[in-house]
């Protein structure tokens, strides 16, 4: 896939997401309250992934390279009496590609200087869709990809998410800092 073909794959997803036809970055960007805020949010825990943010989820090799990267982890919260597993941006706490979301403070290994190091269309979901606003005490981002739509998107995608995590278990990586620009063209299938 095109860098050009995901960011249009990307930008109707948003579009879905939001119920807003024209939504585009600016929608959410706000280059000056990000700089304020210094990655508050990314420093309390990484941003989720929808499963539409894949080329193709059902790709079991293709899902592989991505998590092979060592910067994203197959994790999991319950809803309900239901185990819901989905994909998100590793923290500085997780150990392995299986990781129990934490209610600790789990800062985003892919936080940098200036903010997420990925480009906008190869983010979370999550991370793309948060909208920085601010009042004059402190920051609040607003949600645009609640909880209730993460756990609905997952839901279809169960089984492959235990054919990962069986595969995953007991296996670490470690991110290889030194390809963090090669990130974006492996979700979208371009370098493989």
């Amino acid at each position: 896939m095109t860098p050009e073909e995901y960011k249009n794959k990307k930008l109707d997803l948003y579009r879905n997401i939001t119920g807003d036809p024209n939504f585009d970055k600016e929608s959410v960007l706000n280059d000056e309250l990000c700089e304020r805020c210094e990655g508050a949010c990314c420093k309390t825990f990484p941003c989720t992934f929808s499963p539409y943010d894949f080329v193709d989820i059902d790709d079991f090799e293709y899902m592989k390279s991505i998590l092979d990267t060592g910067y994203f982890v197959i994790s999991y919260y319950y809803e309900e009496d239901e185990c819901i597993y989905y994909i998100r941006a590793k923290g500085l706490n997780d150990r392995g590609v299986v990781a129990k979301s934490k209610a600790k403070p789990n800062e985003c290994i892919l936080l940098g200087e200036k903010g997420c190091q990925l480009d906008f269309y190869s983010r979370p979901t999550l991370g793309a869709l948060l909208e920085p606003k601010s009042n004059k005490l402190f920051m609040c981002c607003k949600h645009r990809y609640s909880m209730d739509q993460l756990t609905k998107d997952w839901l279809k995608y169960q089984q492959q998410m235990l054919k990962l995590k069986k595969y995953y278990l007991f296996k670490k990586r470690v991110p290889n800092k030194g390809k963090i620009y090669k990130l974006e063209r492996i979700i979208r299938q371009d370098e493989i």
